[in-house]
Order: C-alpha cells, then sequence, then structure tokens
C-alpha cells in the first residue's frame, strides 16, 4: 500500500512483512482513535463527509483486517493439516510471522 506521509512525501508498506503483533497494535490504534472496530466503523463511514485523513485511514485499516484474517485462515487450514495426518504434505503458511494473532 502506499501512502502519502505529513511531509508529502510518499511511502509504501508491504503489510506481509509486518509481525502479526504489529498488525494487531496497527489496528488497535485505528480501534482507538475511532472507538469502535472496523466493521462498525466502515458501517457507518460516508465518503460524502469523511476527510482525506479519513478515507485513507480506512483504507489501510481495512487492508490490516483483511492481511489479519488471512494469515487466521492460513494458521487454521495448516493445523487441521497436520491434524489430518499431513505433515509430510503440508506447505509451511507464507503468513507465520510470530507466535501473536
Amino acid at each position: 500500500m502506499v501512502t502519502t506521509t505529513s511531509d508529502g512525501t510518499r511511502e509504501e508498506t508491504d503489510f506481509s512483512v509486518l509481525s502479526d503483533a504489529e498488525i494487531n497494535h496497527r489496528i488497535s490504534v485505528y480501534e482507538q482513535k475511532y472507538g469502535s472496530s472496523f466493521v462498525e466503523h466502515s458501517d457507518r463511514f460516508s465518503c460524502d463527509t469523511a476527510s482525506h485523513e479519513e478515507v485513507f485511514d480506512l483504507i489501510d485499516w481495512e487492508t490490516l483486517v483483511e492481511e489479519r484474517e488471512e494469515r487466521a485462515a492460513a494458521h487454521e487450514l495448516h493445523d487441521l493439516q497436520v491434524r489430518a495426518g499431513l505433515e509430510d504434505r503440508v506447505t509451511p503458511p507464507r503468513l507465520f510471522h510470530d507466535s501473536a494473532v
């Protein structure tokens, strides 16, 4: 994702390289800033009245939530494969960054 910093420079963030803890921290910052979960916030969000910052926050927040959900699904699939006795055929999930999910 490409964002513009406060000084006007463009910054690219690859969420796939962030740790699970960092993903959760960034989501928590948005939840505190807007006083709700992503789903609650996006349900009442209006592009007509939102500032540029709010639009960019929403996009960033959504991407973080999607990354967290993809990682959780990968963990779940991996666990199912291991429980099914497919350890020798299990591909290590690319999403295992750390143990905090």
